[in-house]
Formats: C-alpha cells, structure tokens, sequence
C-alpha cells in the first residue's frame, strides 16, 4: 500500500510539473509575438540583406535620374537652332489700338488763345474734347494731339494752367493732327455754330489745313488692366 500511494503521488507530482513547464512555454511564445522586431536583434545576415536591397534601390534611381538628365540635354541642344514664330498681329487691330504709327489723308487743326484772352479763354480740356469728338462723330480713323496719340485710355484734362493728355503734360498751342476724308472732317467742324464758332466766340483761334500725308505717332504708353478681362 505504501509503495502504491508513493506511486500515485510521484504520477501527480510529475504531471503538475508537466503542466507548470506547458504553461510557461506557452506564455513565453506568446510575449515574443506581442514584442515588435528591433534591428538591433535581428541576425546580421538579414541586415546585409536589407542593406542590399537599398543599396539595389539606390543604383536604379541614380541610372534612372542620369537617364532623364540625357533626355533633357538632348532636348535643349535640339531646340537651340530652332526659331520660334512670332503670332502675327492683325495690322488693323494695330491702327485701332494705335501702337503702330500711321499716315494718310487728313486735317491738322491748330487751336490757339489770344495773346489778350490770358486766363478768361485759354484753351482748356473742354475745348479739345468738343474738336476730338466731332472729328470721331465724322469718321475720323485715328487722332493725335501734340504728338500724343489718342487711344481707349486716354485722358484730356486740366492740370492747373496746363493740359494733360494720358501721362504728358502740354500746353498752347495745341496741334491736333486727324486721319480721315479731309472734306467732311473740315465741314463738320466749320458749320454754322459749330465747334469753330463756339470757341471763336471765346477768343479761340481755329485754323485748318488739310493734307494727303498726315503722320500719327504710335501711342508710347503702357495701359494696365486691372478688371477688364477677354472673353473666351
């Protein structure tokens, strides 16, 4: 009986110790896969694999980059004996904007004050205004005073006892130059109560001659735009 009890407790004796050795393998397997891998514990053979690879990586990136650094030099020595074509301007574009100087037939109107008006009558803005809109109300195809071209930007106004056209300051007397049918500019300036006569009335002398051969100078501004836009 003795023999046989000591038996049975060497049996269970050994199977906890059993069970106590499962556990602990168990256990330990599972904290090594809760751990994340650190290089500084993988095997050195698996970092001279790694350094491989990038060193793979790198080679090709560098062969890829030379590669496109040929393509562009062969393109900018292809391109530097070609020339490139300059769009063409519409030349009637160009007299309607007046960036390009001109001649033809027309009028020079020169507009003086008397030497007696001193400040009463002096040509002021106003007066240009009435010649400059009825040379336009009678065609007139391009206009310039005092060398200055008039465009959709320009301005006529006073600046104390001078005349501002756009950005230049001038004074009398003031030549205004006109390209259009000479005939019908003159006669709309000369009607009875016209423009001629207005200004004749304020001590303004008015002469007019007509030519086959007047010049216009190009506008020489730089108009910005800041809110007009072109549409598509």
């Amino acid at each position: 009986m003795k023999v046989e009890s000591s038996v049975r407790r060497t049996t269970w004796a050994l199977g906890f110790a059993m069970m106590v050795f499962g556990l602990l393998v168990t256990t330990q397997m599972r904290v090594q896969k809760q751990v994340p891998l650190d290089a500084n514990r993988l095997r050195s053979d698996e970092l001279v694999q790694q350094l491989k690879a990038t060193e793979e990586q790198l080679r090709t990136t560098i062969a890829e980059r030379d590669r496109l650094a040929g393509e562009a030099d062969k393109l900018r020595k292809a391109s530097s004996g070609t020339v490139v074509p300059v769009p063409q301007v519409d030349p009637y574009l160009q007299l309607l904007a007046g960036s390009v100087a001109t001649q033809g037939s027309g009028i020079v109107i020169t507009v003086t004050e008397a030497p007696e008006a001193a400040n009463k009558t002096r040509v002021r803005d106003e007066d240009l205004w009435l010649i400059t809109n009825e040379l336009l109300a009678a065609g007139a195809e391009g206009i310039s005073i005092n060398d200055q071209r008039l465009v959709g930007v320009s301005g006529i106004r006073n600046v104390g006892t001078r005349v501002m056209i756009y950005q230049t300051m001038t004074n009398s007397p003031f030549q205004i130059s006109a390209i259009g049918e000479p005939a019908v500019m003159e006669t709309a300036l000369r009607m009875r109560g016209g423009v001629v006569d207005t200004l004749g009335r304020w001590g303004i002398k008015v002469s007019i001659i007509r030519s086959d051969a007047v010049k216009l100078p190009a506008f020489r501004g730089a108009p910005s735009f800041r809110y007009s836009k072109p549409l598509n």
